[in-house]
């Protein structure tokens, strides 16, 4: 996929205004605030959009201030911070055992500036993406709600069941995955 930033900061700007209408993230955008560093929990949505159909991810935006510029925002940290953690610079390597490949650029919004990072789907001899410090199990996501359920080692989403002996069929194990 070969994606322009002209269509990268165009496709920032409609999401922004989308996100700001409906008040939430939705399946195709995630933002986070970053103020003054990276937020861990960006992994999960990279390994998520990297596990479905790919996505978009605005670092600079408050989701509790109604998708204002999040105050104090370091773009040039958190993209450095960015980078390293895909595995493209730095000591410390990648955080992501497949990590997805990426285009990002900064987007003007309202005199200040997001970080705009399109994630692209992995293609499915390099699923799934997952987060190298929880493992493939607990460390591998998926798009399509809210927050993405764990998927397997294939890519494929991980249903809680377990085998009911008695009618020889599956059951909803509480809280845990069999």
């Amino acid at each position: 996929m070969t994606e322009s930033l002209e269509d990268l900061s165009k496709d920032a700007r409609q999401a922004i205004g989308r996100l700001r209408r409906y008040g939430t993230d939705d399946a195709r955008c995630e933002a986070k605030s970053c103020s003054d560093r990276l937020s861990s929990d960006v992994w999960e949505s990279v390994s998520a959009f990297a596990n479905t159909f790919g996505g978009l991810i605005l670092l600079g935006l408050d989701e509790r201030r109604g998708f204002a510029l999040a105050e104090h925002f370091d773009l040039d940290k958190v993209r450095d911070q960015f980078i390293e953690g895909m595995g493209d610079g730095g000591v410390s390597g990648s955080r992501l055992g497949n990590p997805p490949r990426y285009v990002m650029d900064r987007v003007e919004v309202d005199g200040g500036q997001v970080l705009a990072i399109r994630i692209i789907e992995n293609e499915i001899g390099f699923k799934p993406c997952y987060i190298l410090a929880k493992g493939v199990e607990a460390g591998s996501y998926k798009r399509g709600r809210r927050q993405g359920p764990p998927v397997d080692a294939y890519g494929d989403l991980r249903v809680p069941q377990c085998a009911d002996s008695e009618s020889g069929g599956f059951h909803a194990g509480p809280g845990k995955w069999c």
